[in-house]
Parts: structure tokens; sequence; C-alpha cells
């Protein structure tokens, strides 16, 4: 692939077009200067990932490939969770003689009004030099070794932000909570944000490597915190005055806490954003985003995952305020919401302009005080549970809805009821507007590799074995009336036998991917499938091959 690369950078830069005549070294007529920004641009992007120098198409090729490397070059910065990033740039820019040697500083410098997206990342922690040695871990990750490895500095990191008034999307995506000030900073320097994420991940200072460890987060509050890590505010221009009190890592090895963010000032984020990502808020963070609803009044994409104050409630006022510009909505990773048929009723009646809906690994949660018998009757009101009627008693589908996607981990433990919302869905597979529909398994990541998925390690629970596909719900999708409306099925949570996957496909004619758990031997999903060639032209085709005997 490289040499491909290389050799059309070759024809386009140096083979001299028709018409030209004299040469000029600073900008050298080519086929590739002439073609519009946005090709050239796409050109040069391929050409830095299969590793040809920036500073030859930078410093060697002209004026107008020049400008193009740097539009590709400064467009993303992902910067690591590491203050040893923003100390060493703020030393060279500082210094004279280094200043622009290095690429972020030169970015920082001289073309910071090119940077649109910004992501903060958790930083890859290795072992001498860059190896991941065993005897060097230990016990966990690390072992007992000390590590000088500080997060980025809040006043240094809101002062490098500063310099991005074109920034248009920001991704939080570390192991701690970020700065307080951060949606007032952003708000002020970045006046057309699109885009906002935040996401807490896995600290790489984890003590055990066995799933589910506990985590270690800098500069964090534990769980029952109210109220976010305090910083002060940013200076107006990077300094080397770095107040480096975070704490130090190896202490932090002691902490067993999940944090939670509040989401401070998240209503001053500017109302040009479109999409919004939020994860492991608080109950506080869910306040405040309540609070902030309103002010997004261009929100067409909100996801929320890891929180588990996700309610009723708060996908009634979802519903009021985003009413009719919301267009994707997920839900994703909550094992304790007391999310109900209420709240899902509340939504789709109220989001009219609603296109896309997924649920993503979601349950409710039931406690110990409602488990006697005579309690069963408040269940429904009390705690988080999609009851089996849940898709019928929603009275008004949008009428652009056209995805839906339910999806569960296979590993344990689920709650009984977890999956009783099914009874309803032929409801819910009778809704005129739907072309895609998603009924999935969410595999351990670690099954993904050849020959772990039925290791006894990683579990499978009884629930998310396969059930057989009822009669109603086959009636729903090849209804002759509506099967052709039909895009894409994904149905590896149910069993398709050969039949029942034969009049999937000569029904549901318009499918461009169907993915099937098919109930049979391998010789009769095949003798199920239409000729060759109708199937290459028509649909992208994924079965398993499913038995109970």
């Amino acid at each position: 692939m490289k040499e491909k690369v290389e050799r059309l950078l070759d024809f386009l830069l140096f083979t001299p077009t028709p018409s030209s005549r004299a040469v000029n070294m600073s900008d050298p007529p080519s086929r590739l200067t002439k073609l519009p920004p946005t090709t050239l641009d796409r050109i040069i992007s391929l050409a830095l990932s299969e590793s040809v120098s920036p500073l030859t198409l930078i410093s060697k090729l002209g004026s107008t490939i020049s400008r193009s490397t740097w539009r590709v070059l400064a467009t993303t910065i992902i910067l690591p969770d590491d203050d040893s990033i923003l100390l060493q740039l703020e030393r060279e820019l500082e210094s004279v003689n280094t200043r622009g040697t290095n690429l972020l500083s030169s970015i920082a410098t001289s073309h910071s009004h090119l940077v649109k997206n910004l992501e903060i990342v958790r930083p890859t922690i290795s072992c001498g030099n860059g190896q991941n040695n065993e005897e060097e871990r230990g016990e966990g990750l690390l072992g007992n070794r000390e590590i000088d490895f500080p997060p980025l500095d809040d006043h240094a990191l809101l002062s490098f932000m500063n310099r991005f008034s074109n920034l248009t999307s920001f991704t939080w995506s570390s192991y701690r909570l970020p700065p307080e000030d951060l949606c007032l900073d952003i708000a002020n320097s970045a006046k057309s944000l699109r885009s906002f994420r935040f996401d807490l991940v896995p600290s790489p200072f984890l003590t055990s490597l066995e799933p589910g460890g506990d985590e270690a987060t800098p500069s964090s509050p534990n769980i029952n915190a109210s109220t976010s890590p305090s910083s002060p505010s940013p200076s107006s221009s990077m300094s080397l005055l770095h107040s480096h009190s975070h704490t130090s890592s190896s202490s932090l090895h002691h902490q067993h806490q999940t944090p939670r963010w509040d989401s401070p000032s998240l209503s001053s984020l500017p109302g040009t954003l479109t999409s919004l990502s939020l994860s492991s808020l608080s109950h506080a963070g869910i306040h405040e985003l309540s609070n902030s609803l309103s002010s997004f009044f261009a929100l067409e994409r909100l996801e929320l995952s890891k929180t588990v104050f996700v309610d009723d409630s708060l996908l009634q006022e979802i519903a009021q305020a985003l009413s009719k510009t919301l267009k994707w909505f997920k839900i994703a990773e909550m094992g304790g919401t007391k999310l109900s048929d209420v709240g899902l009723s509340s939504l789709f009646e109220g989001c009219q302009e609603l296109e896309e809906f997924e649920l993503d690994c979601i349950e409710g949660k039931l406690s110990s005080f409602f488990c006697h018998a005579r309690f069963y009757s408040l269940l429904y009101a009390l705690i988080g549970r999609l009851s089996r009627s849940c898709w019928s008693k929603i009275a008004l589908f949008p009428s652009r809805l056209r995805s839906i996607k339910l999806t569960y981990s296979e590993s344990p433990p689920h709650k009984s009821w977890a999956l009783d919302h099914l009874q309803s869905l032929p409801s819910l597979l009778s809704v005129a507007s739907l072309t895609s529909f998603t009924l999935s398994r969410k595999l351990h990541p670690a099954c993904l590799v050849p020959g772990s998925h039925h290791l006894p390690r990683y579990p499978i629970d009884p629930l998310l074995n396969p059930r057989k596909i009822t009669e109603k719900e086959l009636k729903a999708i090849t209804e002759e009336e509506d099967a052709k409306r039909w895009k894409e099925l994904d149905l590896d949570l149910v069993l398709v036998d050969q039949d029942q996957l034969k009049k999937i496909l000569e029904n549901c004619t318009e499918l461009t991917r169907l993915k099937v758990c098919f109930d049979g031997e391998f010789k009769n999903l095949v003798r199920s499938l239409p000729p060759p060639q109708y199937l290459f032209h028509r649909t992208e085709f994924v079965g398993d091959s499913y038995s109970s005997h």
C-alpha cells in the first residue's frame, strides 16, 4: 500500500501539467496543486497515514502542498493526559531557539486556527523501553514500582485550549475528572463548538489485571462525593508555573472508588452544540444536565452511559426540551437504572423527530426491600424495569423513527426480568417507519480472541441463550404489506429455523444486511439461501449455525 501511495504522489507531484512552463521552486507546477483543496487534503492524509514524512510535504513541495499538510496535521490534536507533554511544550515556546521545532508547538504558535478537534485521552503506560515486562509488573499492572506520572496540569491545559478559537469538537476520554472550569473555558474560547464528549475510562494504574478490578483515579472524589475537584482559574497565557499539585501516582494505587462527574457549568457550553455524549455522571451531574437541556436548542445527538441516575423524570425532561431537534439517542451500560415504561413512552411520544434509538446493556435494579411478595405490585413504579407490555404501551412512535437497537452483554449476572419486555416485541416490529432493527448479544472483548469464547472464565448467562422466534414476531417482520421496508435485520438473540429464514428472505426483498442465529445444521442453512448471484447483489448475509442437539 505504501508503494502505491508513493507512486501516486510521484505522478501527481513531479509530473508537470501540459500547460506548465516556468518552474517556480516555491510552488512547483504539478497535477496535485491543481486539485480542489478537499481532494488534496484527502491525498495528503493518505500519504501521512502511510508514513510519508510531514517534513518533506511541508518544506520541500511548495506552498500549496504545505498549506494542505498543515490543514491535515492540525485538524485533530490527540493529547495524552500526561503533564510532561505540556511542560515540554511550554519550555519550547519560551525558548526562541526551539520555538516551532516541535510539531505540537508549531501548531500552537502558528496554526492554532486550523485546529477543529481536541481529544484528551488516557496515556499509555509501558515498563522499561516500551515493553510490558512481567518481572517489572509484579502482581499488578505496574507492581509496586514508584511511578512519577502526573496528569495534565489544570492551568496549563486550559491555557493550551484557549488557543483554539475555531474548535468544533472536544473529547475528554481519560481516567480522571477534568478541571472544574472545563465547560466555562470551552464556552469562552470555542464559540462554535458542535460536539462535546465526556467519558471516564479505566485507569492505567490498575492494581489488578482481573476484569472489573478497582481503578485508581487522580484528583477524583469517591462515588458519594457531590462536588468535583476544585481547579484554579486558568491563566491568560501558557506558563511554566505548573502547580504540580496532583497526588503521586504511586499513592493513588490505594484509591478504590469509581468517580462521578458533577458536570459543573454544563449549561455554559455553546448553543451551537449538536452532539452531546456523557458518562459516569453523579446525581448532581444529572441535575445539571436537566437544567442545561433547554440551552441546547440545536442538539441532535445525545448519549448517556454508565450513569445509574438516568430515570423516567430525566427522559420526560429530554422529551420536553428536545422535542423538535433530537434525532439520535443512546442509553448504554447501566446495570442499575430506574428507567421504566413510563420514561420510554414519554421519550417516543415527545421526540417526534427521533430517527435512531439504542438501548445497550440496560436493565433495572431491584432493592431487597421490595423482594417480599406483598410489595410485588410496587415494583414497576419504584424500580427500573421494562415490563412485558412495554412496547405495546407506547401510543405514538415518532413518524421518522427508522432504527432501533437492543443489545445485551452475554456476561453474567442479569436480572431474571431483563428480557421480559421482548414479549411485546411484535408491537415494536410493527412500527411502519422502521427500516433497521437489532436484537443482539454483546460478547466479552476477550471472547473475540479465537478459541476463547467458550472458556469457563468467560461464562455466558443462561438468560442470554437464544430463544426461538415467535410466530407473532415473524409475522410482524414478513407481513406482505410492510416486509419490503426492511433494510437491515440483526436477529442474533432469537433462533430462526430453515423455513423461517426462507420466509424472511422471500418477503423482505429490500434487505441489504441480514444476521440470524440459525437453528439447524449448516447444510440446511446453505439450502435456505437464494441463488448466489441474487444474494451477492442484494444482501450482506451473516449466519451462525446454532443447534440445541
